[in-house]
């Protein structure tokens, strides 16, 4: 691995800490001025947003480099979580936590053809970009730790919001010294057609990439519906919640650089990734039958069984797209990385829908049948081993 590729995952971790600081309370924040389905159209509103940004990708990538790209959303992001701090109005609090939520997905939509760029050998991208996703991942683990420590037994989201903005600055200082910048007249011009022609001419591309998609819905919607689940209806408090989801989280830390490394050695990634599609979708309709509001047995290895299910998933079908694809492939990148807001915003838009219907209780038996989808897209695509 090269130092570059090393100095691209340590930036990534804080850029990582900053998101996962947020993402688990944003829903509840938004749960103190709204209703259930409201915050899931917040959240539908902001991948809105991040999608937009992916569509003006080609006319700002060619006046500015790459670098200078994730500079400028770090230090909108830094405004906007300073912003949150001072209290302000409702509708002033739903445009900022669009703007929070949309653009984490264009920030890793940039590290991604940084590592992709500096990744030499196909052979050696289910390791890389193990690493790279378990370094992210110690920060996911890490931060319901922060959260649950500071806010205890209290909805004082604002310090979680001066935290995930103070790890935005070592965040912007690292790209400042660790990236390099150029341009990017090296890779294609990102061309929708050309991408979808692509696509349509690769079944294999295809299906992994709807895959990919069934586990970013899945991610979606743990992220919104189980906090507010918990913590809202149920009353579970942050201080016993923060040590439970760093357990939950665990699975990334530790599943997913040794999957990537088996899927690059043995397996590859089709057994592996049917495997992860199916305990996600069952483990997560499991959640619809914790309704003790207290911490159990049961509900930590719920919770955990999700995360397997989840780790197996990712870096398989991460894996398996970036080693049909090259760093200068800026299409098939883009195209990838737009499946984050699209999953962003069709994940609260299925779980409004359902919640017209069903309870939040019940909500996750729906959304777990539709994550066993995945099986069915895993298993029709050729395998690279």
């Amino acid at each position: 691995m090269t130092n570059q590729a090393q100095g691209i995952i340590v930036t990534n971790f804080f850029g990582a800490l900053h998101f996962f600081l947020t993402i688990y309370i944003l829903a509840p924040y938004l749960a103190q001025f709204m209703n259930d389905t409201s915050v899931g159209l917040v959240f539908s509103a902001g991948a809105l947003l991040s999608f937009a940004g992916f569509l003006s990708l080609p006319q700002v990538l060619r006046r500015i480099s790459l670098k200078h790209f994730a500079l400028l959303l770090s230090f909108i992001q830094l405004g906007t979580l300073t912003a949150l701090l001072f209290s302000p109005s409702i509708n002033l609090i739903v445009v900022l936590v669009i703007v929070l939520s949309a653009l984490p997905a264009l920030i890793g939509y940039a590290f991604d053809i940084f590592l992709e760029q500096v990744t030499k050998s196909e052979g050696s991208t289910g390791n890389v970009r193990g690493l790279f996703i378990a370094i992210s991942s110690i920060a996911l683990v890490i931060s319901p730790l922060a959260i649950g420590y500071i806010l205890g037994d209290t909805n004082a989201y604002e310090k979680i919001f001066a935290l995930a903005a103070a790890t935005l600055l070592p965040f912007i200082i690292l790209i400042f010294t660790l990236i390099k910048g150029g341009t990017n007249r090296e890779l294609e011009t990102l061309s929708f057609r050309k991408t979808l022609k692509c696509l349509l001419h690769s079944k294999d591309v295809m299906l992994g990439a709807s895959a990919h998609l069934v586990m970013l819905l899945f991610f979606s919607w743990v992220a919104i519906y189980i906090p507010l689940y918990l913590h809202t209806e149920l009353g579970i408090v942050w201080s016993d919640l923060g040590w439970v989801f760093s357990i939950m989280l665990l699975p990334y830390v530790f599943l997913e650089l040794p999957i990537g490394i088996m899927a690059d050695r043995w397996f590859g990634e089709r057994e592996i990734m049917m495997i992860g599609f199916t305990i996600m979708g069952l483990s997560l309709a499991m959640i619809s039958f914790i309704t003790v509001p207290a911490i159990t047995l049961f509900l930590i290895s719920i919770l955990v069984l999700t995360r397997v299910g989840g780790a197996m998933a990712e870096i398989t079908t991460e894996t398996y797209f970036f080693k049909h694809v090259d760093g200068n492939d800026l299409n098939s990148i883009g195209l990838f990385r737009m499946l984050r807001p699209l999953g962003a915003l069709a994940g609260p838009l299925i779980g409004s829908f359902a919640l017209i219907f069903v309870s939040l209780q019940s909500v996750f038996i729906v959304l777990g049948g539709i994550c066993l989808l995945g099986v069915p897209l895993a298993f029709f695509i050729k395998d690279t081993r």
